[in-house]
């Protein structure tokens, strides 16, 4: 006996069927996908610099155990590895524009501060404050681990401190953050995929637009997990290049990540 299915019934899979197979969907997927790594690598690399720029001055004044000042680096460092980036990014997202329509009224600028700042601004805020933190503790280990005579050697060379820190302490304790910083550069590609909770697009955010056009989230979400798979595995490769080639050009044992 042949059993007669209703046509209603086979909606479901005859939809599944024409998202999952549609033309070359999979491939476009990627392509649209793909081009907005640039722009996200670039957040990245603004994010990073700065994070250690900012993370490296605060390791020196943390090691000049100053009053108050090093308390209040501490504090920072704890509060800002603490608290998860999500909840940073919507804080600020809510907090920023106000505060800089309050300093802009304050100085007699126009200017309300809602519409001031672009998404992609208060992004780049949060992670470098985020960041920053970690890079911190970063530049406080690769710091520790430069041997003390390095700077008595610099001292008996006529270096006055800043000096010794500028030409001989800093060089070397960057080869030892190196691996730590090439790491996060990576983790930092991934967790950028936050800032689609406040419009900033980016890898994720372009296939969570793709999929909800579309409809087909398995496939644009298979799409979006190769990019980010083969992306960190050919940052990580550059990593390692860069950790051995630094490394062998000063004579240092190689670092490699995993």
């Amino acid at each position: 006996m042949i059993r007669l299915v209703p046509l209603a019934g086979l909606a479901p899979v005859a939809q599944l069927s024409q998202n999952t197979l549609r033309g070359d969907g999979f491939v476009n997927d990627l392509v649209q996908i793909l081009a907005v790594v640039p722009a996200s690598l670039l957040r990245a690399v603004i994010i990073l610099a700065l994070s250690i720029f900012f993370g490296t001055i605060l390791a020196l004044l943390a090691q000049h155990r100053i009053p108050v000042v090093t308390q209040v680096i501490h504090v920072y460092v704890s509060f800002f590895r603490g608290v998860p980036v999500l909840v940073q990014l919507m804080f600020w997202y809510y907090f920023l524009p106000q505060l800089v329509g309050a300093a802009l009224r304050t100085a007699g600028l126009p200017g309300t501060g809602a519409d001031d700042l672009s998404a992609d601004a208060i992004l780049i805020f949060t992670y470098v404050l985020c960041f920053s933190a970690y890079l911190t503790e970063t530049a406080t280990a690769a710091l520790n681990s430069v041997p003390a005579e390095q700077r008595q050697l610099a001292a008996s060379l006529g270096y006055s401190p800043w000096q010794a820190t500028l030409r001989v302490v800093l060089p070397q304790a960057a080869l030892y953050a190196l691996p730590n910083i090439c790491n996060m550069f990576v983790m930092l590609v991934k967790v950028l995929s936050l800032g689609f909770t406040i419009a900033v697009v980016d890898i994720f955010a372009e296939a969570k637009i793709i999929a909800g056009f579309y409809g087909d989230y398995i496939v644009v979400y298979t799409a979006d997990a190769l990019v980010f798979w083969g992306l960190c595995i050919v940052l990580t490769i550059a990593s390692n290049h860069v950790i051995r080639a630094t490394g062998s050009r000063r004579g240092v044992a190689d670092f490699e990540l995993a």
